[in-house]
C-alpha cells in the first residue's frame, strides 16, 4: 500500500521531517546548489513547497534570506518550531502554494523547487499542462531580472533510473526542451539510524512494498537519486 499524501503532508509532518532528515548524508545537494546558483551573503532565495524547511535550512546560512513557501498547515508549524529551537532569523515561512507566491514583484534573486513540482505533475496529468502555464508565469513574476531558477525532483528511489518512466519523462522532457533548463543528476542516499528505522520511515513514505524491500536488503542506507535543473525561466 502507498501512502495517501494528503495524509502523510498535512497529519504526519513530525514523521516526515524525521524521513527526509535522513536524505542526502553526502552533503551532495547543498554543494551542487552552491555550485550551480553561486550563493552569497546578498541573495533573496524563495523555497517553493518548502514543506518542513529542509532545503530552507540548508541554504540559510549562505544568503541573505530564505522565503519558505508552503500550503499545508502541518508542515509549516514543524518548520517554525525548528526555526525557533535553532534561533535562526533570516528564514520565514509563508501560506501559498507554486501558482500564488505571496511574495512582491522583482522581490528574489533565486527560486529553488524541492519534489513539490512532479506531485503537481502527476496530480494534474494528462491535464498538467495549465497546471505549468499558470506556474511558469509567477516564478517570473517574482524573481529579478536576470536570476535564475532551480528545480529538484527525483531520479529514482530504492532502485535508481537507468530510464525515466515515460509519465514523469514527459515533465523532464518540459524543463529541458521547452524550459531549456539544464540538468545535473547527483547521489543524495538516504541513512537512517538503524535498519529499524529505515524500515519504519522507508514504509512511511514509499510504501509497504518499498518496506519490506529495505528490510530484505538489510541496510540502513537507502539509494536516492536526484535531478537538479538549473538556468533562467
Amino acid at each position: 500500500m502507498v501512502p495517501d499524501c494528503d495524509e502523510l503532508f498535512a497529519h504526519r509532518a513530525e514523521k516526515y521531517d524525521r524521513f527526509v532528515a535522513a536524505e542526502d548524508f553526502q552533503g551532495n545537494l547543498l554543494r551542487t546548489v552552491m555550485q550551480l546558483s553561486q550563493l552569497d551573503s546578498a541573495q533573496v532565495v524563495t523555497d517553493l513547497g518548502t514543506g518542513t524547511g529542509r532545503v530552507a535550512y540548508l541554504i540559510a546560512p549562505h544568503v541573505r534570506h530564505v522565503y519558505g513557501i508552503e500550503p499545508v498547515s502541518g508542515m509549516r508549524q514543524v518548520a517554525e518550531a525548528k526555526k525557533h529551537e535553532r534561533g535562526i532569523n533570516n528564514v520565514d515561512f509563508l501560506a501559498g502554494e507554486h501558482k500564488a507566491i505571496p511574495l512582491p514583484d522583482s522581490s528574489v534573486d533565486l527560486i529553488i523547487e524541492g519534489w513539490a513540482y512532479l506531485k503537481a505533475f502527476v496530480f494534474t496529468y494528462p491535464s498538467w499542462r495549465p497546471e505549468f502555464d499558470a506556474i511558469v508565469p509567477e516564478m517570473r513574476r517574482i524573481l529579478r531580472p536576470g536570476k535564475g531558477v532551480i528545480l529538484i525532483e527525483t531520479m529514482g528511489s530504492l532502485h535508481l533510473w537507468k530510464e525515466i518512466p515515460a509519465r514523469t519523462a514527459v515533465l523532464y522532457d518540459y524543463f529541458e526542451k521547452e524550459r531549456r533548463l539544464r540538468r545535473v543528476t547527483i547521489r543524495a542516499d538516504y541513512r537512517f539510524s538503524s535498519l529499524a528505522e529505515a524500515v519504519d520511515l522507508g514504509t512511511f513514505f514509499f510504501g509497504d512494498e518499498a518496506g519490506a524491500e529495505i528490510r530484505r536488503l538489510g541496510d540502513c542506507v537507502v539509494p536516492e537519486a536526484t535531478a537538479i535543473w538549473h538556468g533562467t525561466i
